[in-house]
Parts: structure tokens; sequence; C-alpha cells
């Protein structure tokens, strides 16, 4: 992508004169060796010792970023995606047109089971810089996000970079499954050469690693434990957000009723040094009592002028089709048989369990790695 380096000069530029939070240069963590925060199942206690962002599947981690050339490569993964007694495997052929156009999938797909099942190719006409693009995999179709017909989705996540000073747009994947579907979709990987390799080890657990997802499972959810087993009148741990707009969150939750949450929230600037950032102290937070709408999604604001908000109520489950990242911090979700508090895509979150941030508070530096 020849024109990145250009674009990467302008978004520093910009950032300078106007104070930009996002910016679409598309990038991943140049030193690989870094814990994959998308894919590995973190151990207990990573609160405390990480900023992690929520399991929601594939994400990002199915590309690596060649700094050299500035290319986005699909890794040698063959994904495998189980819906009822179906399995569809695929993998990720290329983000480009043959023209080098990015934000256009290519997808190899193979129906297992299927009579004359041979691997078909899905060229994605659409580009996911335009809207999300979905796909129903099994029919091996590109469809309108709109039908509800689609298995996974293609689109772009902002995430933070602190060391950089802004946001920068990721290609991720997700499934589009929801916990109140009648029939759940899994989604694992598995390093194969060849899509007879891995239907030979469809059966073999040890070959496949099954990704997490808190919107087909509320107990993967990071705040699912903490907020699951929050009592009326009871105050949650305080917690430290970084967001896709390039701020750091101190917030706390409170259930002060059955329908009703109160939100104390403080936010500051990300800076380009761990060394330099302040805390969003307790005691400057803004708060506010939400109402909590019972048979919906509400999306909330925890940077509101005025304090936390919520700025979306949706009726019927996203399926990966949510807002822009960039908009919203948090999700209520009543769609279930109890409340549940989601963290937004491409957000961090970290806690130490304490009751309040004050300036003994030592949060990680992984941020900035």
């Amino acid at each position: 992508m020849p024109f990145l380096p250009t674009i990467f000069r302008l978004c520093a530029a910009l950032l300078v004169a106007t104070a930009m939070t996002a910016c679409d240069i598309e990038t991943t963590p140049s030193n690989q060796d870094l814990p994959d925060r998308d894919t590995e199942d973190l151990k207990d206690g990573a609160f405390g010792k990480a900023f992690v962002k929520e399991p929601l599947g594939i994400q990002t981690s199915w590309f690596d970023y060649d700094s050299s050339t500035h290319a986005i490569l699909p890794r040698p993964y063959i994904f495998r995606l189980d819906k009822g007694e179906n399995t569809t495997l695929f993998r990720i052929k290329s983000y480009y047109t043959p023209r080098g156009d990015s934000g256009y999938f290519s997808i190899e797909h193979l129906r297992v089971g299927a009579p004359n099942a041979t691997p078909k190719l899905l060229e994605l006409t659409s580009s996911i810089k335009d809207a999300p693009v979905c796909v129903a995999l099994a029919e091996g179709v590109e469809t309108d996000c709109n039908d509800g017909r689609h298995d996974l989705v293609f689109r772009v996540e902002f995430r933070a970079v602190p060391g950089a000073g802004f946001a920068v747009s990721n290609p991720a994947i997700y499934a589009a499954s929801y916990v109140s579907d009648s029939q759940i979709t899994d989604v694992g990987r598995g390093d194969f050469d060849s899509f007879d390799h891995a239907t030979a080890a469809l059966n073999d657990p040890s070959a496949w690693h099954y990704y997490k997802d808190a919107k087909m499972r509320p107990a993967d959810a990071h705040l699912y434990q903490t907020f699951h087993n929050l009592e009326l009148g009871d105050p949650s741990p305080t917690f430290l957000q970084a967001s896709a707009n390039m701020k750091l969150i101190g917030w706390t939750v409170e259930r002060v009723a059955t329908d009703q949450l109160k939100f104390s929230a403080t936010c500051v600037k990300l800076t380009l040094e761990p060394e330099d950032q302040s805390l969003p102290f307790t005691s400057e937070a803004k708060s506010a009592t939400l109402h909590i709408n019972a048979d919906a999604l509400s999306l909330v604001s925890l940077c509101a002028e005025d304090g936390p908000e919520v700025i979306e109520v949706s009726a019927t489950p996203y399926r990966a089709l949510w807002p822009d990242g960039t908009s919203y911090e948090l999700v209520i979700d009543t769609l279930g048989d109890t409340p549940e508090l989601r963290l937004a895509a491409g957000h961090y979150i970290w806690s130490d369990g304490a009751d309040i941030v004050d300036e003994s508070t030592t949060m990680p530096v992984d941020l900035w790695d």
C-alpha cells in the first residue's frame, strides 16, 4: 500500500495541528512477540496485570502487518465456523483486489459434508472501509446486512495507540451469533496447510483453538464476574479503560435499583508516554444514574459533557453491526435473563480491584509497548 506512508505523515501533521484522535491507518504492533490479546486465553488475574480487550472472536488476529511494505498479510490459519450441525472451513486469501486496493477480502471456503464439496473462492465486492460487509458463509455469498442472514461481519475497528497519539483503523472479523440465537455459532482456528488436513482433524480437539466470544457466551465477557454478582447498593471496583477516542477513563458502577445503574467516570487524555500519563482521579468524577431499558441493548458514553449517558438503545442484537467504537464505551445488555455489562470493541480495560483511582495506582505500561 504505497499510499500509507503519505497518510501516516498527514496524520502526524494533523495530530499536531488539530489534536486529531483517529486516522485511517491500518496497522498492528510491530513487535509480533507481544501477547496477542485477541486470541490467547487470559489467565486469572489478567485484569491486574495488563490492559485487555473484550474477547470477541477473531477480531484482528487473522493478519500480520509488514512494516517494511505496509502490507496486511493473512496468517496461515484455517478457521472453522460451527453452527448447529454444519461446519464450514475458511481462510483469508487476501485483503486486496488484484489492483492492490485494500479493504476487499477474498475468502476461500469449504462446506464440510456438502455434496461434491470443493473449496470455493468468495471475493467481496464491497470495501470494509466504506461500511461493514456481511457474509453468509455457509452459502458462500456476500449478503445485505439488513437481511440478517450473515454469519460473519468484516469491518473496521478503531483502537487506541497511545505511543502514536491517535487511534488507528484495523480490519477485523466478527461472528454474528448472539446468546439468544437458537443455534450458537462457534469459531475456531487451526494451523493447517490445506482444507484436506483440516477436515481430517475436525474431531481432534487438540488441533483447534476456539475463540472466546462475549457476544455468544456472556460469562466470557471481562466484566461478567464483577457486574453479574453486583448487589443493590454495592459499587464495583474502579476500572481504567483506554478508549478509541484516546481517553483514559476511570469509572465505577453501582446498582441503585433493579432498573437503574449509577456510573461515575473521569476522562483524561491518553499521552504519548506512560510516564507522562495523568490518572483520572475519582474525586473529579462526574456521576449519572441511568435507566436500564428492559429487553434492549443500551450503549453508554462515559465521557459525555454532562457525565455518563445512554446514546443509543436497540431492541434487537447488533450481530456485529454495532456503531463505531469511538462513539461509546460500554454496552448494557438486558436481552438475556439478567443485565450484563460489556466493553466496546477496540477498547482496553484494566483493574487491580481498588475502590478508587489515586496517586498510588501503578498501572501496567503494556498499552504503550
